[in-house]
């Protein structure tokens, strides 16, 4: 499997689901951040019965999240590829 968006990219997350119900935090949606891992396809039957795009782990700036952080915070999150666009 080829990932789409290579380590170091820059990514926004959708606002709107892309379909089916796939779920992203609310405090990210819109949000510009950096990927830090590709996962790939996890399979998990019991939760996702269809094949689901494959997951990335992207960094986040805290500063554009929250209004309460520290120098040493960062926010990482795992986002289907099909709520990224390449930013």
């Amino acid at each position: 499997m080829v990932d789409k968006f290579s380590v170091g990219a820059m990514v926004r997350i959708k606002t709107d689901n892309p379909g089916d119900v796939k779920r992203v935090p609310h405090y990210i949606k819109g949000k510009v951040g950096v990927v830090q891992k590709f996962r790939g396809i996890i399979d998990n039957p019991r939760d996702h019965r269809d094949e689901r795009p494959p997951l990335y782990s992207v960094l986040f700036s805290p500063a554009d999240i929250f209004t309460e952080k520290s120098e040493n915070d960062k926010v990482v999150v795992d986002v289907f590829e099909d709520w990224m666009i390449p930013q």
